[in-house]
């Protein structure tokens, strides 16, 4: 068995996805790795191969991201799509895949990588640099515990004009933009409830992926755009989409930084926190751009789940 490692390269196009595929039926295929890697948002992908004979038997991604941060615009590469075969499992093969990724990302100039990985892809980076720096517990708002369902609507395009965009300028927060939103939410191959509110001149977007969990529907909210943080605002957007969702689902889940911003309006509203479900934020530092205590410190984060490349 001699393994060689590298970028991907068209050739590999057809054995990357059978590989995805085969590790993950019914969510990978042709068109999410369309999506995901072959359009202009995310066309400086990072992403490496391990072959054996030409064949790719592990794989790893990274996406690109701009954050801001004081003023500071920082651009982060976040571990996603990946995979190892069977056979070849347990043989460290993945964890070279992840150290060639971090030397092809310190060439690029990355300021640095970050994931919210499985149990077993969390001690591989835990071993190759990334720093487990927060726990973040979905928390729950009891909707309807009979609701039936309902299928999302499908969204236009420019159906983001004039929304409003938010970051919190004193944290670590994704830079969003239209041309975000459209590859996030209109040319994804999940579908995705986006809700609007307006009052007077202020505005709310609201995104909601409906899943199935134990047969019982659920909606997570994976972000929460808002352009004013008046108390009678925030109640009422609420209101309208709390409303606008209890017969089609029986919860709203979420997760978000406490100490943030938006994390101080959410957590009056989703009380309830489930233990049992959260996702682990790792970060591994590659540039001097922003001083590692702060980008190792979660409270400097303002994130919500669209984060997470799954959802």
């Amino acid at each position: 068995m001699k393994i060689t490692f590298g970028e991907y390269e068209e050739k590999d196009r057809g054995y990357v996805i059978d590989l995805l595929k085969r590790t993950f039926p019914g969510s990978s295929d042709d068109q999410t790795f369309c999506w995901r890697f072959e359009t202009p948002y995310h066309d400086d992908a990072i992403m490496v191969c391990a072959k054996d004979c030409n064949r790719v038997v592990s794989f790893n991604s990274w996406l690109p991201w701009k954050f801001s941060y004081h003023g500071i615009t920082l651009t982060g590469y976040q571990s996603g799509e990946s995979a190892t075969d069977l056979v070849y499992r347990g043989k460290g093969i993945w964890r070279e895949v992840i150290r060639v990724g971090k030397e092809i990302a310190q060439k690029k100039g990355v300021d640095f990588l970050f994931g919210f990985p499985s149990l077993p892809s969390y001690n591989v980076l835990k071993k190759e640099g990334y720093v487990p720096i927060g726990k973040l517990n979905f928390r729950v708002k009891l909707l309807n515990p009979f609701s039936i369902g309902d299928s999302c609507e499908m969204l236009k395009k420019n159906f983001f004009e004039n929304m409003p965009f938010f970051f919190q300028g004193d944290r670590i927060t994704p830079l969003v933009n239209h041309e975000y939103m459209d590859w996030r939410y209109i040319e994804n191959t999940k579908s995705y409830k986006l809700l609007g509110y307006n009052e007077h001149d202020n505005k709310a977007l609201f995104v909601v992926r409906f899943r199935k969990w134990r047969g019982i529907n659920e909606a997570v909210l994976l972000d929460f755009l808002f352009n004013s943080k008046r108390d009678s605002f925030v109640k009422n957007s609420f209101d309208y989409l709390f409303r606008h969702l209890q017969r089609k689902t029986a919860w709203m889940r979420t997760f978000y930084v406490k100490d943030s911003l938006r994390g101080s309006i959410l957590k009056k509203i989703f009380k309830f926190k489930v233990n049992s479900r959260y996702e682990i934020l790792m970060v591994q530092p590659l540039s001097e751009k922003i001083n590692k205590k702060d980008l190792l410190n979660i409270i400097n984060w303002d994130i919500m789940p669209h984060c997470v490349d799954s959802y």
